[in-house]
């Protein structure tokens, strides 16, 4: 299929385009940049520097991908995958310094309006609702859903299959599987709705709640809970992708595992890995 670029679009001789690339009028593509197979640029869309868009996706009018944050002293580039959405006037910074960069996985939907700062990772399938504020170094893991008019603190991570119900400020890391309602920003349970649109079991979901009762409500430190689920015969994978999220938040400064001494885990995971207990009789 051929590409199909409009005449009112300005595209740099140094940008790559793939074939089945459409470029709608009035757009800017600048030097760097690269779109794969199928992506469409439908209107007024400015790409700045090198931004990295894969396959099918689809960019709305009067979005900016790669413009530099304001306090960085070089920009980096924007990594994008396959089968986006990025709805109207979405703003997504370049990575920081020339080796930085901002990540975008596949099959996310960005809804109109959404700010992803320098240096964010979002994960595959994740959902951002219209208005929401992604902070510079923030991740938002696989599948997580963040409500419009969220806005999350730098550095922080909203965990896999999690869901932060907008608009609330989030300030310290979401853990996995759970849902985040209401101004105060308190885990409210496990994303039920979420889970099990996703395929997962009633006994996953049963063993979740049971950890999340230790962890939210009993006040138990990861570990202890641990060791006690394991010897109810109740550790599960999932409980277990838990309890890690909720052991890097302890590591992490202000409960933010990515701002533990300013490293940069990647976007698979906040950086430490949940040791399975033994049981007490081992």
């Amino acid at each position: 299929m051929a590409m199909r670029i409009a005449d009112t679009a300005t595209v740099d001789p140094r940008a790559e385009l793939a074939d089945g690339v459409e470029v709608g009028p009035y757009c800017v593509i600048g030097p760097g940049a690269r779109l794969g197979p199928g992506t469409r640029l439908i209107a007024h869309v400015c790409l700045l520097g090198p931004v990295r868009l894969g396959s099918g996706n689809v960019v709305s009018p009067f979005c900016v991908i790669g413009a530099p944050a304001s306090d960085a002293e070089a920009a980096g580039r924007v990594e994008v995958g396959d089968d986006n959405v990025i709805r109207e006037g979405c703003s997504i910074e370049a990575g920081s310094g020339p080796d930085g960069e901002t990540r975008i996985g596949s099959r996310t939907r960005i809804d109109p309006h959404v700010s992803i700062a320098r240096d964010a990772w979002i994960g595959d399938g994740v959902a951002l609702g219209a208005g929401a504020r992604i902070g510079s170094r923030a991740a938002v893991e696989a599948f997580a859903v963040v409500g419009a008019g969220a806005v999350l603190h730098p550095a922080v991570t909203v965990g896999e299959h999690s869901d932060v119900t907008g608009p609330v400020r989030i300030a310290r890391d979401v853990p996995r599987y759970m849902r985040i309602d209401g101004p105060s920003a308190l885990v409210r349970g496990v994303n039920l709705i979420g889970l099990l649109s996703r395929g997962f079991s009633r006994s996953a979901i049963r063993a979740l709640r049971e950890a999340s009762r230790l962890l939210d409500r009993a006040g138990l430190d990861p570990t202890d809970a641990g060791r006690r689920l394991v010897d109810r015969g109740e550790m599960t994978p999932e409980v277990a992708r838990l309890l890690e999220s909720h052991l890097a938040r302890q590591g992490g400064r202000h409960g933010r595992a990515r701002d533990a001494g300013r490293r940069d885990p990647g976007p698979g995971g906040v950086g430490n890995s949940f040791r399975m207990p033994r049981k007490a009789d081992e």
